[in-house]
Order: structure tokens, then C-alpha cells, then sequence
């Protein structure tokens, strides 16, 4: 401000700094560097105060900008050099010299297209020593100020993925099949019972934590009341955090009684004593509907066998098939069989007893002895494709006495010329084996339904 209040020009400002800068610090500095900060001119009173001496001067020509200054200088410095071109000032910059000591420079820095300009003077010891304690502490202050920022947006951003997981957990709670819920022993209610509790017993969630103890007791079967408290107490004085399972039925809100398995965990509190039970509940309506259906069905069967009853009538001929795999859904021969009062007990083929006959070995120690034992498994095979093939002929032979055949039908399916030679043996080894045999060429078609038909059935009366 002049002595009339009215405020100076800028020129005037300019002026009366480089006056009070004079006055305090007659000494000028002067360096330049280029756009890469390297030094590319310094005077000799710049020289003197990183140490140096005048005829070391030429010395510092290309030496990086960033040791004759303090690091947190050279970074300012730096930055300067990377931005656009302007000037900056007055500032304080310590140079450090050989010594170590910093000497203080209240400088302007000018950069341009050619580099950058450091012009100031020299401030007396007492202002460096302050500068130098003002500088820490403005560095300090600033890394304390990044740090807390850096703090500030960790925890902006935990806080976020926090609630998008909490968000996620509830989704899946609330449209899980299974309802979750939270129990407390004290008042025996719900304080929590998810959504899906009423896909289940058809009640809300609000429903459900309105009922009292009494209430929800109310609603299981009262023939698995017992089962229920047995467990829930036996929870509650176990030390083990390993959950207990129970299966009860519950009364829906159609008055219909539903099968639910239920899942919990005991809470301690503070004190170690029981507080809450966790747990879920499951519908399990159908399943035990699957395993009562299968129980019957097996007692059905196992009566079957009791009396005798089979899928085919009592005394039908029993018949072997062997040859050419069939590829599914090839069952012409045996629907020909069976239309024909027989019925067929098995089949020597690749796409019968072959495929699991006989299993990979599974004490290979390594990769290679795996992929041998592999290897073993499928070319250890009777197939015709393989000669000789004696092997194959033990096995109808055996099958047909195991499974007490009547008969054996070779099934060589038109143009397959392993199996078709080897039928010859086939045909054969049954016969002097004792077992009736019968051959058939056929293909996929239906076209052959009525001739095979009359061969077969002409088949099962000798074999009856």
C-alpha cells in the first residue's frame, strides 16, 4: 500500500521486493540448466555456495540440477521443468554444497522453451537456519497432510466395498432357497427370519418374528416336539462349535405339515453362556417324498424276487446277446426278443459287460504309469478287432453258464467284417459247449423287423 492507502502497480511491488531483497541478501546467484535439468551455466557466487571454487566452476556444467539443491527442492524443481513454461518466485531453495551444509537462496525461477533460470540472493545465516526449520516443517505438514488424505480416501473406499458386501450377503440371505434366522434364547422370538421363510411355511418374515416361543413351538409336529428339545438342550450344553442338525414337521400357514431340516450354531455372550441360535431351514418336503417312494419301491421289488416275480413271465427264455456293439439307441434286437416272450440277462459286447468288466488300476505312482494303466484297460479288451481272440469265446461261454442263458443270439451288424468272421467262432464254442446258439446279420433299419422276428421266435421255442 502507498502512504495514501492506495495500492501499488505490480512494476512498483516488483521493485520494492528486489529492494528489500538487496538490502538483506547482496549476493546474487545465478545457474541455468536445460529441460532436462542439467546445469548449463552458474556463476562463481553460486560456485562458493555449493563449495566449489571459481576454477571448479566449468566442473558443474552438466551436472544434474538435483545435487546442488535439497531433495525437496530438486522436486519442485523438477516439476517446474515438466510444466509449461512461466515463472515462479520468489521462493526459498537450499543448495548443498561439497560440505553438506544447505545454503538458503530467495531465488525466481523462470522456465522456458531452453530451460530453466534460477536467479536470487544469498540470505544470511539466521534467516537459512529459520528458512531451513520452516522448510521441514512445511515438508512435514505436507506429508502429514498427503498421509491423512490418503487415509481419508482408504476409508471412503473400504467403507464403500464394506456396504457392496453387506448389499451382496443380504441379496443372497433374502433369495436364498434356504431361510436364515437368528434366534434369541432369552425371549425364545426371532430377530431376524430372512425372506425366504415364506416360500417355505408361507408366513413373512414379520410373521414369524412376532410369534412367541410358545407360538412357534405350537407349529411343529407334536410327535417331534421331544426330538426337538432334545437337541436344541443337548446344543446348549455341548462346548463343541460344530453345528446341530434336526428334521421336524412344521405346520405352513395352510395348515399343511412340511418337512423342514434345520441347522444352527449356539452364540455365547460375554460370559460364555448360550445367547442366540443361528442357523437355516430347508424344505425338505420332496426329498423325503423321493426316499419314501424309493423305500417302497425297494420293499416291492424285494418281494418280487420273494415270489418270484420277474420283468418277463415266469419261465421265458433267457437269452445272451453278443457281436457288434449297438450304438444306442440300436435296440431292435432286444425288442424283437422281448415281443417274442424272452428276455435278455446280458450282453457280451463293447456296449455291454466290456465297458465295465474290467476297471483302470489306480496304483500308478506317476503320470506315465497312470496313462499305462489306462492304456492297459482298453487294449485288454475282447474285441474282434483283436486276433486271436480266444478270449472273447471263454467269455460267452462263461456268461451264457453264469447267468444261466438258454441261448446266445451273435449279433454281426452288415458290413462290421470283424465281427462277422469271428461268428463262425462264436457259433462254434457255443455249440460245443452245449448252448444253443442263433446268427444274425442285420443293419439300423426296420426294414428286416418281420424276417428277424420269425427267426427269433422260431429260436426261443427250441431253446424253451
Amino acid at each position: 500500500m502507498t502512504e495514501g492507502g492506495q495500492a501499488a502497480s505490480p512494476a512498483a511491488a516488483a521493485r520494492e521486493l528486489l529492494s528489500e531483497l538487496s538490502a538483506t541478501a547482496p549476493e546474487v546467484v545465478l545457474l541455468s540448466t536445460d529441460r532436462q535439468g542439467r546445469v548449463t551455466s552458474i556463476n562463481a557466487v553460486a560456485a562458493a555456495a555449493l563449495g566449489r571454487a571459481v576454477s571448479e566452476t566449468p566442473g558443474l556444467l552438466g551436472a544434474p540440477l538435483s545435487e546442488l539443491v535439497a531433495v525437496a527442492d530438486g522436486r519442485v524443481l523438477e516439476a517446474l521443468l515438466t510444466g509449461p513454461p512461466g515463472r515462479s518466485g520468489p521462493r526459498l531453495v537450499n543448495l548443498v554444497g561439497v560440505s553438506g551444509s544447505p545454503l538458503t537462496v530467495r531465488a525466481m525461477i523462470e522456465v522456458d522453451p531452453a530451460g530453466l533460470v534460477l536467479a536470487g540472493f544469498r540470505t544470511t545465516n539466521d534467516d537459512a537456519s529459520l528458512v531451513d526449520r520452516i522448510v521441514r516443517l512445511n515438508n512435514q505438514m505436507a506429508a502429514s497432510t498427503r498421509e491423512s488424505a490418503r487415509t481419508a480416501r482408504e476409508l471412503t473406499r473400504t467403507t464403500a466395498e464394506l456396504r457392496e458386501s453387506e448389499g451382496r450377503f443380504r441379496e443372497v440371505l433374502e433369495n436364498s432357497l434356504d431361510a436364515s434366522y437368528r434366534r434369541d434364547l432369552r425371549s425364545g422370538g426371532y430377530t431376524y427370519m430372512s425372506q425366504a421363510i415364506a416360500r417355505i411355511s408361507g408366513y413373512t418374515s414379520d410373521e414369524m418374528k412376532a410369534l412367541p416361543l410358545e407360538g412357534a413351538l405350537a407349529l411343529i409336529h407334536p410327535a417331534d416336539v421331544a426330538e426337538v428339545d432334545r437337541v436344541i438342550a443337548e446344543a446348549m450344553s455341548s462346548s463343541s462349535s460344530a453345528p446341530f442338525e434336526l428334521e421336524y414337521r412344521f405346520k405352513d400357514k395352510a395348515g399343511v405339515y412340511r418337512w423342514l431340516r434345520d441347522r444352527f450354531v449356539v452364540v455365547l455372550d460375554a460370559r460364555g453362556r448360550p445367547s442366540a441360535l443361528i442357523g437355516s431351514v430347508s424344505d425338505i418336503s420332496d426329498r423325503n417324498a423321493a426316499q419314501l417312494a424309493l423305500r417302497e419301491s425297494y420293499e416291492q421289488l424285494e418281494k418280487r424276487v420273494a415270489d418270484g416275480v420277474g420283468v418277463a413271465p415266469k419261465g421265458a427264455p433267457r437269452i445272451l446277446i453278443t457281436g457288434t456293439p449297438m450304438a444306442l439307441p440300436n435296440w431292435k434286437l432286444h425288442d424283437i426278443v422281448e415281443k417274442a416272450g424272452g428276455v435278455v440277462v446280458g450282453e457280451e459286447m463293447c456296449t455291454g459287460s466290456r465297458y465295465y468288466e474290467s476297471l483302470v488300476k489306480e496304483d500308478g505312482s506317476d503320470l506315465d504309469a497312470m496313462i499305462d494303466d489306462i492304456a492297459e484297460k482298453y487294449l485288454d479288451i475282447n474285441c474282434a478287432c483283436f486276433t486271436p481272440n480266444q478270449g472273447r469265446l471263454d467269455d460267452v461261454v462263461r456268461m451264457a453258464k453264469d447267468l444261466k442263458a438258454d441261448g446266445v443270439i451273435d449279433y454281426s451288424l452288415q458290413y462290421c467284417n470283424a465281427y462277422q468272421i469271428e461268428s463262425e467262432h462264436v457259433e462254434r464254442a457255443c455249440r460245443d459247449a452245449g448252448v444253443p446258439v442263433l446268427s444274425i446279420d442285420t443293419d439300423y433299419s426296420m426294414e428286416d423287423v418281420g424276417q428277424l422276428s420269425t427267426r427269433v421266435e422260431a429260436f426261443l421255442e427250441m431253446v424253451k
